[in-house]
Order: structure tokens, then C-alpha cells, then sequence
């Protein structure tokens, strides 16, 4: 026992030397350079965790960003990030592999604001990566434009690069799309799939495409640029989930192949019971969740409003309570089940899940 009180004092007392004297002017190694720039990667929390925890003998955050800073930041293609796809290219064809790939797109918020960087260049105005003079013509950015690909069979993935973009229309859009697919294909990298949210600016790009989303002449794919396979439409299904709970919303009423209406209003009746009882019957749906609008954004409220236990609440309500307010709401019963399931298995995570949960294959695809 007093051993061990005095090796933590000592390491206490090395940790107070080594704050004072600050970080070693030494080289890292190369080992320890590789351990914390993947760690830091994976985890800023767990990097910082690690780096207290053995007295601060990691490099300094700062410090690894300087060693990020070797490769090229500004907004277009990344190039180090197309050599290390052709990496990935040789090294797959050893094994007799192709390397498959789903291709990614979306839009983040930036705050507007001009910045001069240190060799002088005024940055914050929209750029697809052509150098452009900056001046007053050219609008302040809003939306930086990320591309990624995440490798199908294979745990990673990689940004192709970045548009800083206020606004942007389908054209230069599905022109943008076309030139990284083009660039994927003539370094044998085969794109299964394109990934995005649900805006209606994206639904135009896919239709600038070659996409088509008329139920009668449905076609969610559109041919590569260059070889005219067909690439799949994947919407986020986050983002649908979402969509379906502001549409059902906004207009209270939606309509079924049947004619049944699907109504908005059960769902907040079982809301107000739930508060007026002051307990809820086995589901999560508060105030929060009729009040949407106010956190649009928030997945969680989606998932939770559109859920199987709140199809099942309501019809507890509607066939052993027997309230009057819940008569006819069989259509919204069913109608939440069947968003419930889609979700479930298109935003599936394990392998070995069960139930709706499981992947989509061909072995479930009946069930």
C-alpha cells in the first residue's frame, strides 16, 4: 500500500515537472506520430484523455494540426485524397478485389465572414476551387459542398473534397457530381451508389441526372458518366424520416391508396391524454414532439413521434379504451407501422440484428 501511494506521488510529481518545463523541443517518432494522429482522428475526447493521463507526453492538439496543415485545404478536389485512392486500387487488385464504393454529398452551414490567410489570400467568398480573383462581384459563401466515398466492404472512408457555394442550382450541381465521378472512374474506383439528403435542390440534381421519381415511370438511378451502369439513389433515411413527420404536420391530413385518411390529430390527442394523466402509455411522445417546429432538425423526435409504440398507444385508446377521439384512426395506426419498419431497416446498423432491424438481403426480402 505504501509503494503504491508513493509511485503516484512521484508520477503526480513527474506530471508537475513536465507542465513546468512544457512540451519536449524533441522529435516524436514515427510511431508515436501515426498512434496520435489516428487516435486524435477517431476521437478528440479520447485523444485529450490519453494525453493527461500519461502527463501530457502526446503532442499538443496544435501540433497535429500542423502536420495536417502538409496537405492542401482549399476548396475543390483534394488531390492527396485521389492518390490515396489509387492506393487503395493497387493494393485491392493483389487480392484479386474491386474496390466498391458509396458516393456521398452534403451541405454544411458556414458562418459569412472574410478571412486573410498568411500568404495574404482573402478567403470567404464562394469558390469552386478555380482560383478565382476575389472581389465585390463574387458573393460572400454560406454552404461549403462535402464529397465523400465510404468504402462498401471495407471499414473507410475518405472527403474528396470541398465548394464554398451560397446556394447552388441543379446544373452546377449534377456538373459537380459528373466531373468526381469521371475522376472516381479513371482510377478504378466503381461507385455503387449515391448517398444525400432530402432537399428539393437534390431532387432536381437526380433529375438532371438522368433520375426519375414520376410513380409511373420510376426510375431511382441514373447512368454513370462514364461507363452507363446504373448508379442508386440512396435518400438519407434520416432525413426522409423527418420529412414524412413535417409533412403529416403541416397538412393534418394525408390520404391512403384506400382513400383512409391518415390524420395528424390522433397523435396529439394522445399527447394531451398523456399530459392530462400525467403518464405516458409506454411511448416517449411529449409536447416536444407535436411542437416539432421548434426543433425541426432534431432526429429523435421523428423516430420517436412515427414509432410502433405510439401506433400502439393510439390503438389501445381507440379498441380497449374506447375514447371518442380515437374512433377511426386504423389508417394512422397502420401508416406509422409501415414508416416505423421502412426506417428500421434502412437505418439498420448491425448485421446480426433481428426483426426489421436486420439489414435488407435477399434471404429477408419477403419477410
Amino acid at each position: 500500500m505504501i509503494k503504491k501511494i508513493r509511485s503516484q506521488k512521484k508520477r503526480q510529481w513527474k506530471c508537475q515537472q513536465n507542465k513546468k518545463q512544457g512540451i519536449s523541443k524533441a522529435k516524436y517518432p514515427a510511431a508515436l506520430r501515426s498512434f496520435a494522429m489516428t487516435l486524435h482522428f477517431y476521437s478528440p475526447k479520447a485523444y485529450e484523455f490519453v494525453r493527461q493521463k500519461f502527463c501530457k507526453a502526446l503532442p499538443d492538439p496544435n501540433t497535429l494540426r500542423s502536420w495536417y496543415s502538409s496537405i492542401d485545404g482549399t476548396p475543390g478536389f483534394t488531390f492527396e485524397s485521389f492518390e490515396a485512392l489509387k492506393k487503395k486500387v493497387v493494393a485491392s487488385k493483389k487480392s484479386n478485389k474491386k474496390v466498391l464504393v458509396t458516393f456521398m454529398l452534403d451541405e454544411i452551414s458556414i458562418k459569412k465572414s472574410l478571412q486573410r490567410l498568411p500568404n495574404g489570400k482573402i478567403c470567404g467568398y464562394v469558390d469552386f476551387g478555380s482560383e478565382m480573383e476575389s472581389n465585390d462581384t463574387i458573393p460572400l459563401t454560406k454552404d461549403a459542398l462535402v464529397m465523400m466515398v465510404v468504402s462498401l466492404d471495407e471499414s473507410w472512408k475518405i472527403p474528396l473534397g470541398y465548394f464554398l457555394i451560397n446556394g447552388i442550382d441543379s446544373a452546377t450541381n449534377s456538373g459537380l457530381i459528373r466531373e468526381a465521378l469521371i475522376r472516381l472512374h479513371e482510377i478504378e474506383v466503381e461507385v455503387v451508389s449515391l448517398t444525400l439528403d432530402g432537399p428539393s435542390e437534390h431532387f432536381a440534381t437526380m433529375r438532371a441526372l438522368g433520375a426519375s421519381f414520376d410513380l409511373l415511370n420510376l426510375k431511382p438511378f441514373f447512368p454513370h458518366p462514364s461507363t452507363q451502369e446504373k448508379i442508386h439513389i440512396i435518400f438519407y433515411a434520416c432525413h426522409m424520416l423527418k420529412l414524412v413527420r413535417n409533412t403529416l404536420g403541416d397538412l393534418k391530413i394525408l390520404k391512403d391508396a384506400e382513400g383512409n385518411s391518415i390524420e395528424w390529430r390522433f397523435i396529439e390527442a394522445l399527447a394531451q391524454l398523456q399530459k392530462k394523466e400525467g403518464l405516458r402509455a409506454g411511448n416517449k411522445l411529449k409536447m416536444a414532439h407535436i411542437h416539432y417546429w421548434k426543433m425541426k432538425m432534431k432526429v429523435a423526435l421523428a423516430a420517436q413521434t412515427l414509432s410502433d409504440s405510439v401506433a400502439d398507444s393510439i390503438e389501445f385508446c381507440d379498441k380497449y379504451l374506447n375514447l371518442v377521439e380515437f374512433k377511426g384512426s386504423e389508417a394512422t395506426v397502420k401508416f406509422i407501422r409501415c414508416i416505423n419498419r421502412i426506417f428500421d431497416f434502412l437505418n439498420s446498423r448491425n448485421f446480426f440484428a433481428k426483426g426489421f432491424k436486420a439489414p435488407l438481403t435477399k434471404f429477408n426480402e419477403e419477410f
